[in-house]
């Protein structure tokens, strides 16, 4: 069955369905950040520890037992579980999940803590800390063979801990979501077999410069996708990230890259930055809007884009307003957010699929643009998207031409001027002669 979504508004209670189900496949709870800051205390029956992994966090513990009951149900009866989700964005209020360290699922394929913390004492709140001894959560890793999807949060486990995972662990690893130190951190062996990356921290200038330079790109051989959240500094560093991308991963198919904080390449210049990708076919850039930035300009910069990339099959061109960003706030999580409630803005939003030839060139695309608008204009005192989908041929019309004298004679090319010409000539050369016969 497919798996059943928790978005808990009140204190769960013994007498919960949700702890009767058996033989689940797939299990995933997604809490809202508002509801951990607003009932923090609901969840930790009061027990909520100020703690400090790389920085100062609320640890919600989950000595509440309806949460241990929980546990119990996916461990005990849920022995086949293929699916385990944690989900969430990233938040100041990392949720205990130290229990899943002694589940064991065969089958689990994939595992998700966008927002969870398993290398934590909740009881005593002190980190352990043993040289000598692999972490419970690398043994945890290791027992489960099977899985392909890992998504860790930036607090799940230190990162220095990830490169004492054994070299035969984890064989079917595929797509991996994380920050970009605990990405460095692991062994070389794992990048090579992943297809998908996401970056869930935004790249800073000097991890995009120590990235594009330092030949860690060419460790992924098979990476297929790439989601790039990045903190602009300087265009160059962006520019030089992308083509180093282009170069070292050449069977990159899909590629997102956002920039929220400042304005980065403008849309003339998106078709020769994305020039090295050869087997590009979804391509999602999410950038700050320019004065010169309209929404015929986006699907300008769409149909140069298909131009160089002849396998480019979908285009996705988000422009946000230039704003200024406040303190501590995350431009990720702003260029991220629905369009709708950010209030002020009217972002441009493009999305372009196109149809190609037999020889692989652009022949036709169709178009769904959305553009938030205010009413009444200067006051903003409701706001809508307005939507606009188009059907666009890019072919050259064909000219039937007329093979006859008078069609080749009004026919507006070089060979009509030509005839024209002559014809003129013709014309005025017999009247010369017919004049000059005539006097004679």
């Amino acid at each position: 069955m497919n798996p059943p979504y928790l978005f808990p508004k009140r204190r769960l209670n013994l007498l919960s369905k949700l702890f009767y189900f058996r033989n689940l496949l797939g299990f995933a709870i997604n809490p809202n950040v508002r509801y951990f800051e607003s009932h923090g205390d609901r969840f930790s029956h009061g027990m909520v520890h100020k703690v400090s992994i790389h920085q100062s966090a609320h640890i919600l513990t989950d000595e509440n037992p309806a949460i241990q009951r929980m546990w119990k149900m996916l461990i005990r009866d849920c022995p086949d579980l293929e699916q385990l989700q944690f989900g969430g964005p990233i938040s100041p209020f990392p949720v205990d999940v130290h229990h899943l360290l002694g589940g064991r699922w065969p089958r689990l394929a994939t595992l998700t803590l966008s927002n969870g913390v398993v290398d934590w004492d909740p009881i005593h709140a002190v980190r352990v800390d043993t040289e000598n001894q692999k972490r419970p959560f690398i043994e945890f890793l290791e027992c489960h063979p099977s899985l392909q999807n890992l998504t860790l949060a930036p607090r799940t486990i230190d990162v220095v801990h990830l490169s004492s995972i054994s070299p035969e662990a984890l064989p079917c690893l595929k797509q991996f979501s994380g920050t970009y130190a605990q990405l460095q951190a692991l062994p070389s062996h794992f990048l090579s077999r992943l297809e998908s990356v996401t970056f869930r921290e935004e790249l800073q200038p000097f991890q995009m410069y120590h990235l594009s330079t330092s030949g860690l790109l060419r460790s992924f051989e098979m990476l297929q996708t790439v989601r790039l959240p990045v903190m602009m500094d300087t265009m160059s560093v962006l520019v030089s990230l992308i083509k180093a991308l282009g170069s070292s991963c050449p069977r990159l198919s899909r590629f997102e890259v956002c920039c929220a904080n400042k304005t980065s390449f403008t849309l003339e210049g998106l078709a020769r930055t994305f020039r090295n990708f050869t087997r590009l076919r979804d391509l999602e850039v999410i950038l700050v809007q320019q004065p010169t930035d309209t929404m015929e300009a986006l699907s300008s910069a769409a149909i140069e884009l298909a131009k160089v990339n002849l396998r480019l099959e979908t285009v996705r061109l988000t422009l946000l307003p230039p704003r200024e960003l406040d303190a501590g706030e995350d431009a990720l999580a702003v260029a991220l957010s629905p369009p709708i409630y950010r209030t002020g803005e009217e972002p441009v939003i493009g999305r372009f699929t196109f149809m190609r030839d037999g020889h692989g060139l652009p022949v036709k695309f169709w178009a769904l643009e959305k553009q938030g608008v205010s009413w009444p204009p200067f006051l903003g005192l409701r706001k809508y998207m307005q939507q606009r989908c188009y059907e666009r041929d890019l072919r050259v019309p064909i000219v039937h031409v007329n093979d006859t004298l008078f069609g080749i004679l009004a026919e507006r090319s070089k060979a009509g001027e030509d005839l024209r010409m002559l014809t003129l000539c013709s014309v005025v050369l017999t009247v010369t002669v017919s004049a000059m016969a005539l006097s004679w």
